[in-house]
């Protein structure tokens, strides 16, 4: 097992592969992105998950786009990466021995699954529901079928907002940002502005400069106006918490915000 410094600096973990000889591993999306930029073709298979992934894809390396949860046995759902999505890559469809579908627009996960939580059957009534004479596990995560039957995910169910009115499911936004505007990242968060209403900050990162106003209109075109940010603003890079996905509680400050959400 590599040790923890080494699993946290990408050019360490490349001189890891190749000395270790190793052929398959599994890396968080950010992680995974810089992997394959900087040694691409030194793994055969790439795995990747835990958080949303996009623009990521090898002609060298077979990536896989895995889905699971504590709650789970390990992943539930696979999807090979066949090209870069811009926006959202699915997670594909289950694996034998558990099935995955949409209730009310949350992933819920039979099959390989736990019994429940010990000593909290509140919590175990609420998480493990019947449907359809089986008990699934709500997992939380919100997500979308694709065309050809694969499940998509979007963001936690508790990220999502109301905006005058509106529910916004602020990875939405982001898709929009990535996928219209020249970004790297984004993330949209919620804040009180000093009405005491909820508004819109978004963050991105970009290669070069990238105007916080080309950024409003692109997502303009393809948005209704409550799902467009009132405060746009590139950052240099975005957090990351210890599992490598990106830390949306610590997203940088800045002088116009005071409640973040």
């Amino acid at each position: 097992m590599a040790s923890d410094p080494i699993c946290k600096d990408a050019n360490r973990i490349i001189e890891y592969i190749r000395s270790n000889g190793v052929t398959m591993a599994f890396f968080p999306p950010q992680l995974a992105r810089l992997i394959i930029e900087k040694g691409d073709g030194l793994l055969k298979v790439m795995l990747t998950g835990s958080d949303k992934v996009s623009g990521l894809y090898s002609e060298k390396t077979r990536i896989f786009n895995v889905y699971g949860a504590s709650e789970t046995f390990g992943p539930v759902t696979f999807f090979e990466v066949d090209k870069p999505y811009p926006e959202l890559t699915p997670i594909g469809k289950a694996f034998d021995g558990s099935r995955a579908v949409l209730l009310d627009g949350e992933i819920c996960i039979s099959g390989q699954i736990a019994d429940g939580y010990i000593n909290m059957p509140e919590l175990t009534a609420d998480r493990f529901v019947l449907h359809e004479g089986a008990t699934f596990f709500k997992t939380g995560d919100m997500g979308k079928m694709d065309g050809d039957g694969n499940l998509v995910y979007i963001q936690r169910k508790d990220w999502m907002l109301k905006v005058r009115g509106f529910r916004v499911e602020p990875g939405e936004i982001e898709a929009a940002m990535k996928a219209y505007a020249p970004v790297s990242q984004a993330v949209v968060i919620g804040f009180e502005n000093a009405m005491g209403e909820t508004a819109l900050y978004g963050v991105y990162t970009a290669e070069t400069h990238v105007d916080s106003r080309d950024v409003e209109r692109v997502i303009k075109s393809v948005l209704p106006d409550y799902m467009i940010p009132a405060f746009l603003e590139q950052v240099d890079d975005l957090p990351l918490n210890q599992n490598g996905k990106i830390d949306r509680v610590n997203i940088p400050s800045s002088p116009f915000r005071e409640k973040i959400y």
